[in-house]
């Protein structure tokens, strides 16, 4: 009687840990770094089943074609100004890397100051998920906010640190 009870208790929790891993929100978690050399360091992390879902049937992650279909996305989908009535930022691809289950985009922009003002356009993912999450962390000088946009293809004030 005791090995059944353990047998449905063992069941039960795997059971329940595959179905909270079934149900894994979509979504891009980009990170705004500005260093001390005068740029603004982004990186973008996608979950390598979203990054899929972007490609064509014949590619794959672990192609370059792959990759830089995942790069342009990010290029044509982010975008940054440093207030409302300014041009947006010159965002320039870095590269693209795959680690695990995540895929990573970085991105630099030259910003001679220190931002008082961000706004961002983030669209990423939309095409292929439902509301998919959009967390922009702002790091300056060692300090961090968050901030969760809502999926809309427009202009978002970012708050700073």
């Amino acid at each position: 009687m005791m090995r059944l009870r353990h047998l449905l208790t063992a069941v039960l929790l795997v059971s329940l840990c595959a179905n909270v891993a079934a149900h894994r929100q979509s979504g891009v978690v980009s990170t705004l770094r500005y260093s001390t050399n005068g740029e603004l360091e982004i990186t973008h992390r996608i979950h390598a089943h979203d990054a899929l879902a972007l490609l064509p049937d014949s590619e794959s992650l672990e192609s370059v074609e792959g990759r830089a279909h995942v790069a342009l996305h990010v290029e044509n989908r982010f975008g940054l100004r440093t207030g409302a009535d300014q041009p947006p930022l010159a965002l320039s691809i870095l590269g693209v890397e795959v680690d695990g289950n995540d895929v990573y985009v970085y991105q630099v922009a030259p910003l001679s100051d220190v931002p008082v003002e961000l706004l961002a356009n983030n669209s990423m993912l939309d095409d292929t998920a439902a509301a998919p999450a959009h967390v922009v962390n702002v790091e300056i000088q060692q300090r961090m906010v968050g901030n969760t946009l809502a999926s809309a293809d427009r202009w978002q004030s970012l708050a700073l640190p």
